[in-house]
């Protein structure tokens, strides 16, 4: 095949996995992601919650220039958290759900047309 990939898909990355220490909102999180979306290679990314409000809209701009699918993943939000979904005990999956819903206005605001969990 001497075709390249992104012809036929979407070649994307999960940020937080190729760069661990944003995993939990914070770090080097605008330096990570301008990497990958100046890398022509990518046509998708899969980023998690990012913290700070100031970085985030930094992030929106980012993801809106590069005109890469972005999805959003909720799982790095319950697993450095302890949280879970499926909680025995009412007040804990209580604040898994709130989590997650928090999870989804961020998806929202970050511009993500997929979410996961």
């Amino acid at each position: 095949m001497t075709v390249p990939l992104c012809n036929y898909m979407k070649v994307g990355l999960v940020h937080f996995m190729a760069f661990p220490q944003t995993m939990k909102g914070d770090g080097p999180i605008v330096e990570t992601i301008k990497k990958v979306v100046l890398d022509d290679y990518f046509t998708a990314i899969e980023i998690t919650t990012v913290n700070d409000p100031v970085v985030r809209q930094k992030v929106k701009s980012l993801l809106e220039a590069s005109h890469m699918q972005v999805a959003f993943a909720a799982q790095p939000r319950l697993l450095t958290t302890g949280l879970n979904l499926n909680d025995t005990n009412e007040e804990g999956r209580q604040k898994a759900l709130a989590n997650v819903k928090a999870g989804i206005d961020q998806a929202y605001e970050l511009g993500a047309t997929g979410f996961r969990f």
